[in-house]
């Protein structure tokens, strides 16, 4: 291919580029944030008008119109995940929640050595660098089991207005999940000045505060058509539900968090007996 051609191709192909595919403000956030306005766009009717977003979780492709809930708890999970620097800091009380269940392992280890008249050193057990690590195992291991066992919810709760397939009922409870998971990300930073007695408060506001959004929304979008005592009753239903489920995916996903660290413990006791 000449000179000439290689020219003129690329500039068909430049022609083509901005005709075809126009750059402009929904691609700058895309970039930005990883949410362009059909995302920004789905979030704002699944607060302001629930129902709507649920009735569209019934088409296939969404109506078109909407971004999945899925991919949005997705989205924040990776917003959250990436403003980690600021609420888990090295003087953060999330942080120091995992050094005291690293620390808690390792003293567990020396009293139980005590009760058999065993003196085991633990010394060389660096609490705070088990504590950064177990956080990290569960900062990764975390997301995976809160989709899994809201899937199972998902395949066994059917008490929804109407026969729903299990994508539905799934994408159901990710709408319901989503908004909760905003006042989430919001109170964690919120409660970034707290400590001690204090934090303990605000955490438990910021749970009641959730799980009222999981019934808000179920009340205003799942069963939305339902009759008033029915609304109310299921709403409260579902909203336990998942925070029951979210409760077991995050023990299960600190215990697995803690075997690596356990692995290690393990590994300083054969040295020593």
């Amino acid at each position: 291919m000449t000179d000439e051609n290689i020219f003129l191709e690329e500039a068909r192909l430049s022609e083509d580029l901005s005709i075809d595919h126009p750059l402009g403000r929904d691609e700058f956030l895309y970039d930005l944030i990883g949410i362009n306005i059909m995302g920004l766009k789905s979030l704002i009717v699944l607060i302001k008008t629930p129902a709507i977003y649920f009735k569209a979780a019934l088409s296939p492709n969404w109506e078109g119109k909407y971004w999945p809930s899925m991919r949005m708890w997705f989205g924040l999970m990776t917003i959250m995940i990436g403003l980690q620097f600021i609420w888990a800091s090295e003087s953060s009380e999330m942080t120091a929640m995992f050094r005291m269940l690293a620390g808690s392992l390792s003293d567990g280890v020396i009293t139980g050595a005590e009760r058999k008249g065993d003196i085991i050193d633990m010394s060389g057990f660096d609490r705070v660098e088990a504590g950064k690590q177990m956080f990290k195992n569960y900062i990764f291991i975390y997301p995976f089991f809160f989709v899994l066992f809201m899937c199972l919810l998902g395949f066994i709760f059917r008490g929804w207005e109407q026969k729903l397939p299990f994508i539905a009922r799934v994408r159901y409870i990710f709408a319901i999940i989503v908004p909760g998971s905003i006042i989430g990300l919001l109170t964690t930073f919120m409660m970034l000045p707290f400590k001690g007695q204090a934090y303990q408060i605000a955490s438990f506001v910021a749970m009641a505060l959730i799980f009222l959004s999981y019934c808000v929304t179920a009340y205003r979008g799942a069963y939305a058509n339902s009759e008033t005592g029915t609304r109310i009753g299921m709403s409260i239903v579902i909203g336990l539900l998942i925070f029951i489920a979210l409760f077991i995916a995050q023990f299960v996903s600190m215990m697995l968090a803690l075997i690596p660290i356990g692995g290690e413990v393990v590994d300083m006791i054969r040295t020593q007996t």
